[in-house]
């Protein structure tokens, strides 16, 4: 038994639902992507940030459980630059970052022997914002892979809706002339019959 084709019509797309999707998609992957891209300046630049000595304030040792699981050390550290006092309890130039764990709680037990309050440790501060300070080093991770080029999928997909959306402009434009010519000619047709 064969199947005949529907002769329902098929429901035209919207060019400005096209136009406007394509929009928030390039709102939502610019921030994401300009977002990104200091992340990434920050973690490079974090390495030739000035060095100073603090002292840990406080520290503790905590589990992470969850896709990654290890152990991790939290803590606050006291610096000074140029004469003025901060206390800092940024690990990373990143939030999201692993410089502070271990999937082994020995390594993460030998270092927090070394971060108990009063131990001094090396910090780096940002040369014009010294209130921004990090105990660690972070690399690049795949959330700096990741996020970039999701964001760089979504500008493009906003861009391919926005044209899409304009040459549905032109094609429906481009059918409604050609109908009020169909109709233009069919009542011409029709006058010149009425009069015969």
């Amino acid at each position: 038994m064969s199947m005949q084709p529907s002769t329902e019509p098929a429901i035209p797309h919207d060019p400005q639902f096209q136009a406007l999707l394509g929009w928030f998609l390039i709102v939502l992957a610019v921030p994401l992507a300009i977002w990104m891209a200091l992340r990434i300046h920050d973690k490079f630049d974090a390495r030739s940030w000035p060095k100073a000595s603090a002292e840990v304030v406080e520290s503790a040792l905590y589990e992470r459980h969850g896709k990654s699981p290890g152990w991790c050390i939290k803590m606050a550290y006291r610096y000074e630059v140029d004469g003025q006092q901060f206390v800092s309890r940024r690990s990373a130039t990143s939030l999201m970052t692993e410089a502070a764990c271990d999937p082994s709680r020995a390594v993460i037990e030998a270092r927090f022997e070394k971060r108990q309050p009063g131990d001094r440790i090396t910090i780096r501060h940002h040369p014009r914002e010294p209130g921004r300070a990090i105990a660690y080093v972070d690399g690049l991770d795949s959330a700096d892979f990741f996020f970039p080029a999701f964001a760089l999928g979504m500008f493009a997909a906003g861009v391919g809706s926005i044209r899409y959306g304009a040459r549905l402009r032109v094609e429906q434009a481009a059918l409604a002339a050609e109908r009020r010519a169909r109709m233009e000619r069919a009542e011409r047709e029709f006058i010149i019959r009425k009069s015969i």
